[in-house]
């Protein structure tokens, strides 16, 4: 028991908050579940209650690790958020770390309308309070029913049977992970929201949260051109799908204003498509011409891979790697 008559705001913490603020930035106290705590004597309890000085913490535990050399600040989730390619991070396989008890439920947001979610429930673990909202309205407003409000307690977000787990970012999760609920990120629900499509999630690379930190501080000063693709539909979503992916590893998508000096690399989907004009371009300023392959090996691995390898020469394309 603890008796603690005061007239200042109490926060009862988890000790993980004080690993979580020695990581370099304050940690929310709401992210942190309370401990176990009874006032003794008995008027310790009504003082506090009359005086509105004890605040509860009903917060899922969050854990957050140090990150390795390939780590880099995590970038906020606004770009995904209004339906444009997003960057993310966690990092190396993080040891795993036990959900904690399911001593609360998760909220569960009704569907608002008939949608390609309809039927079912997208949980969510492990993203902050303040961003769950507009996820879940995305949820609800595309049929799908959203159980959220539990942090990363991944043994209370069960209760709520969802399922698929949205997670928060491209990396592997910091929590314990149920084998029998899929796992899908932010790009997965864009993708099947602006394609009105039910994509499985194995459709593209980081529809999955990926078993290594991301993005690659290694790629970070990389400006990538993608080219060799169709002007058709199909074609059209296939880029917006590797640009997803330039983003998810940290480097920067090139556009139709950014300067050729500007350029890092570029990357073929299709040899036979390629433009002379880029051929021409990278043999001048000595600009890797690589494969698809480049970006998907430095995902799968979560490592930047040497760019001499993936030369376009025998590349045959994109195929079987689009849903």
């Amino acid at each position: 028991g603890v008796s603690v008559p005061t007239d200042k705001e109490i926060y009862f913490l988890d000790v993980s908050w004080l690993e979580a603020c020695a990581s370099g930035n304050k940690a929310l106290e709401t992210d942190f579940p309370r401990q176990q705590v009874s006032y003794n004597p008995t008027c310790d309890t009504i003082y506090s209650t009359a005086m509105g000085n004890v605040r509860e913490i009903s917060r899922g535990l969050r854990r957050v690790r140090s990150t390795g050399a390939e780590d880099v600040a995590d970038p906020s989730l606004t770009a995904a958020l209004a339906g444009r390619p997003l960057s993310r991070a966690l990092s190396d396989p993080p040891p795993v770390v036990p959900a904690p008890v399911a001593d609360m439920e998760p909220h569960i947001s009704p569907p608002l309308s008939e949608g390609i979610f309809t039927g079912l429930v997208l949980g969510m673990a492990g993203w902050p309070h303040d961003m769950e909202a507009q996820i879940v309205e995305q949820i609800c407003t595309n049929g799908g029913s959203a159980a959220h409000g539990i942090g990363s307690n991944i043994n209370a977000l069960m209760t709520g049977k969802p399922n698929m787990c949205l997670c928060w970012g491209n990396g592997p999760p910091v929590f314990a992970t149920p084998a029998q609920v899929p796992l899908v990120t932010v790009q997965w629900l864009q993708a099947c929201i602006a394609e009105q499509t039910l994509h499985p999630s194995s459709a593209f690379p980081h529809f999955e949260p990926g078993k290594h930190p991301m993005p690659l501080s290694s790629m970070s000063k990389f400006v990538i051109r993608i080219t060799g693709l169709q002007q058709d539909r199909k074609s059209s979503r296939e880029r917006w799908r590797l640009e997803e992916l330039v983003q998810v590893l940290g480097a920067a998508v090139a556009q139709q204003n950014t300067r050729r000096s500007e350029l890092t690399h570029i990357v073929c989907a299709e040899p036979s498509l390629l433009q002379s004009s880029f051929a021409e371009l990278a043999a001048k300023r000595q600009i890797p011409l690589v494969s698809v392959q480049w970006l998907l090996d430095s995902f799968r691995l979560g490592s930047l891979q040497p760019d001499g390898k993936y030369g376009i020469s025998g590349i045959s394309g994109i195929s079987g790697i689009s849903g």
